[in-house]
């Protein structure tokens, strides 16, 4: 295997690599560009090294802004021989789209786009927040849809998780009161209005990994029966104050799920000196009744869904809080994040999201930590990366030269393999890798 990771580092000096970007569309002047991004990469899996050739071939239409890839996987024999790897076998053809991209969500009126979702959140994050399909990743790699919409005051955001399964499906429906009259001024400029509806029509299917190694391996689809998990709400939020020193809306939002209770929260939001320190805060109280799950869609959601179903009638919380923090530099090349949210009535233990995140700084260097820990009752237990209920993401890229780009990851997600038990386990991946630009 060593032979295989020296073959990798002397094989990208003969090459040009590109610049690390997200799943999406490339922005070009041109009416057609090709490009492409082929990866080598070394791999310790679960205490299994593993070597990969991924070759990602990107088309986009500048004019029409649409862009596509796909997602091409072989391994490598320890003589660096290529061979086609088994992915998806549950997904066909969905299984090698990198992504397929229309416009960009933001700045454009309409978006489509159909790749890996992490860090989702719809609204305030009562309903769905920081929703991942990624957390079975490298070993199941799911595709989402993720559609906007704006006009005139309306908007609209939505995704589907899972395009094989329809799993996790919905979206919210907002309204700028302002916008919709045509107001210059006046109350109606401060009131936003939305609507939320998520789904999960079969919350019992999942995939199972039949493992004899990363290589050889089956991906199994079961379906359970059970019923839909629906949960819809509305918020609102009215800004009392915007000036340089500090914004301040009121918000709040209430939730329905339709096996069990009811929730509502509501606080303020807003940034502190928004012109030069910038720091963005959220805080919010929350009542819970009849069993009400705040966030039911969370981060670990799809590790998570068939047991979460089963237990959706026992949950004793009553009152709660959750508050974030969140502070950007140098127009957004560096930037930290961090959200708590606990019960102080109930039976539900705290959750601490933490990211760090340095983009595009002199020398290209890039830099991406993110953790997530649920359950935790100590210091101790909060640190504890190896537990079930924490997922750890470490991304370094440094840019050697112009056109040689070197990377390390470190990602702890989950799998669910078939045994007698069909027991969850963590799965830990540690990659070096090259990419390079043809």
């Amino acid at each position: 295997m060593y032979k295989i990771f020296i073959g990798s580092l002397i094989f990208s000096l003969f090459v040009t690599i590109s610049y690390s970007k997200p799943y999406g569309l490339r922005k070009t002047n041109k009416d057609i560009q090709f490009d492409g991004t082929a990866e080598i990469n070394y791999r310790v899996i679960n205490h299994e090294p593993f070597s990969q050739l991924v070759v990602i071939p990107e088309l986009t239409f500048g004019k029409a802004d649409l862009g596509f890839g796909l997602y091409l996987p072989f391994s490598l024999s320890r003589d660096l021989e290529p061979r086609t790897v088994g992915y998806n076998s549950t997904q066909g053809l969905l299984g090698h789209i990198y992504y397929i991209q229309y416009a960009e969500e933001g700045k454009d009126p309409v978006s489509v786009k159909v790749s890996p979702i992490d860090d989702y959140s719809l609204g305030y994050g009562l309903i769905l927040q920081r929703y991942s399909n990624e957390l079975f990743s490298p070993e199941i790699r799911k595709l989402g849809l993720q559609v906007s919409f704006t006009h005139s005051g309306v908007y609209f955001r939505g995704l589907i998780g899972d395009l094989s399964t329809q799993s996790v499906s919905g979206g919210r429906l907002s309204f700028k009161l302002g916008e919709l009259a045509s107001a210059q001024s006046g109350i109606l400029n401060r009131i936003e209005l939305g609507i939320t509806f998520v789904t999960d029509l079969n919350p019992k299917s999942r995939d199972i990994i039949e493992v004899n190694s990363f290589v050889d391996h089956r991906i199994v689809r079961e379906r359970g029966s059970s019923s839909s998990v629906v949960i819809y709400g509305a918020d609102f939020s009215l800004m009392l104050l915007k000036s340089s020193w500090l914004d301040l809306s009121l918000y709040g939002e209430f939730a329905k799920i339709n096996l069990s209770g009811e929730g509502i929260g509501y606080g303020v939001l807003g940034n502190v000196l928004p012109k030069s320190l910038g720091i963005k805060y959220k805080f919010q109280f929350r009542h819970f009744f009849n069993s009400f799950s705040p966030s039911y869609f969370n981060t670990f959601y799809d590790a998570f869904r068939s047991s979460k179903i089963d237990s959706i009638n026992n949950q004793r919380a009553t009152l709660g809080w959750y508050a974030e923090l969140s502070r950007s530099f140098y127009k957004d090349k560096l930037g930290i994040s961090v959200a708590y949210d606990q019960i102080f009535k109930g039976a539900f233990n705290p959750h601490l999201f933490l990211k760090f995140y340095t983009h595009n700084l002199p020398k290209r260097f890039y830099f991406t930590l993110r953790y997530d820990r649920f359950n935790f009752t100590n210091t101790g237990q909060l640190i504890d990366v190896e537990n079930l209920d924490s997922r750890l993401l470490i991304e370094l890229l440094y840019g050697l030269t112009q056109n040689i780009e070197f990377g390390f990851s470190y990602r702890k997600g989950f799998t669910i393999e078939k045994d007698l038990s069909e027991t969850r386990l963590k799965l830990v991946t540690i990659t070096i890798f090259t990419k390079v630009f043809f």
